[in-house]
């Protein structure tokens, strides 16, 4: 089970107010954008029109997501900083 489904899995999506914490319509679906403060990473949140919430962080000096993200073994400081921050804005 991915971090998004965890968070969301008994939340129902109030499509009405996701403009004003921030989101963009893209079709149907909803975008956001929010750097992370602990690191030079950008994480990228999607609301798809049915309410199934996706997301990415990239390093926004090369433009390559961060794929420690979905690694549960790796327990590093850094690691640890970054998915927590992400968990946060989720």
């Amino acid at each position: 089970m991915s971090v998004e489904e965890e968070l969301f899995a008994k939340r129902q999506c109030k499509f009405n107010e996701l403009v004003a914490y921030g989101f963009s319509q893209n079709g149907d679906d909803y975008c956001l954008e929010v750097p992370l403060k602990s690191a030079n990473f950008i994480a990228k949140i999607r609301v798809s029109s049915v309410g199934e919430v996706s997301g990415n962080v990239y390093d926004l000096d090369t433009g390559d997501e961060y794929l420690l993200l979905r690694v549960d073994s790796d327990n590093g400081s850094f690691s640890a900083a970054v998915k927590a921050e992400y968990r946060a804005i989720l």
